[in-house]
């Protein structure tokens, strides 16, 4: 309770006035301030607005009474409210830790779009797809999107942007995110998006991009084309437990400035020393004949 004074000049004489007054602290936005330290106390990242309310402070929004600053999808996040204040529709993985869109949506325009794929209709001509779906056409007496586009919410656009690592049904929704994916099956037969074979996963300011290998002797690898950029006659072999970069078998290492695969052609060897073989013998016979003489 905070109780204020007041003087009133009254005739000749002062009269002293305590007038209580019960100050209510606010409780959540919205509610009547004073201060913005008032707001802070139920809430950081806000503040007293000039009509006195307690608002989020800029670049701040409001997600179920508290201010939270947007984390745009596919970007590192810790909790679903960083998420929800870009987009009402996206969460944070619990696995990969940065902002994606629920189950049952696909970012489309850096927006988590809501999926409904539509039964596909019987058709005996493009005009009868086209009168239901543009840029459709009639294929093997059912209705389809033309090549580059999927059906999205009941429409032919383009594929939804899948991030790497997450699920997928065709290589167009991995190289709209990424153009140097492409959608493979794992050893637990689920289809995600991975990167192209020479390339591999790379990760900046919370970001994944696919970036081209340069796996040298001795690196883990996943597949030859990881060796190959940097050597073209390394392969990616298994050694003990892990798959590495290695000199196949009639290769052999040589040390430059660093370490690389020899080309090493054993049957071009031979028939160099089987040459001179021939060429002593030859020599040796005009030798005798000459000293016979």
């Amino acid at each position: 309770m905070n109780c204020k004074l007041e003087i009133i000049l009254t005739s000749l004489l002062f009269i002293s006035i305590h007038e209580c007054l019960i100050v209510r602290q606010p409780q959540a936005l919205n509610d009547q301030c004073n201060n913005t330290e008032e707001c802070k106390k139920f809430s950081v990242n806000t503040t007293c607005s000039l009509s006195k309310r307690c608002v989020c402070i800029i670049d701040h929004v409001n997600v179920r009474g508290r201010c939270y600053k947007p984390i745009d999808l596919l970007r590192k996040c810790s909790i679903n409210d960083e998420c929800e204040a870009y987009d009402k529709n996206a969460i944070c993985s619990s696995t990969k830790r940065i902002c994606e869109c629920k189950s049952g949506f696909a970012i489309i325009n850096d927006r988590c779009i809501q999926i409904r794929f539509n039964p596909t209709l019987f058709c005996s001509h493009n005009d009868s797809c086209r009168k239901k779906y543009s840029n459709s056409v009639c294929k093997s007496g059912k209705c389809a999107c033309i090549d580059g586009l999927e059906m999205v919410g009941g429409k032919c656009m383009s594929p939804p942007k899948i991030p790497l690592g997450s699920e997928c049904t065709s290589n167009q929704q991995c190289e709209q995110f990424d153009s140097n994916s492409e959608c493979n099956q794992t050893t637990k037969g689920v289809n995600i998006c991975k990167c192209r074979s020479g390339f591999s996963l790379f990760q900046r300011a919370g970001f994944s991009f696919c970036s081209l290998s340069m796996k040298k002797l001795g690196d883990r690898c996943d597949n030859d084309g990881d060796c190959m950029n940097y050597d073209r006659y390394s392969r990616c072999r298994r050694k003990d437990a892990t798959y590495r970069c290695l000199c196949p078998s009639g290769r052999i290492k040589k040390l430059f400035k660093r370490q690389v695969c020899k080309y090493y052609n054993r049957s071009a060897k031979l028939q160099f020393h089987y040459s001179i073989l021939i060429l002593t013998m030859l020599a040796l016979s005009h030798y005798f004949t000459q000293f016979s003489k």
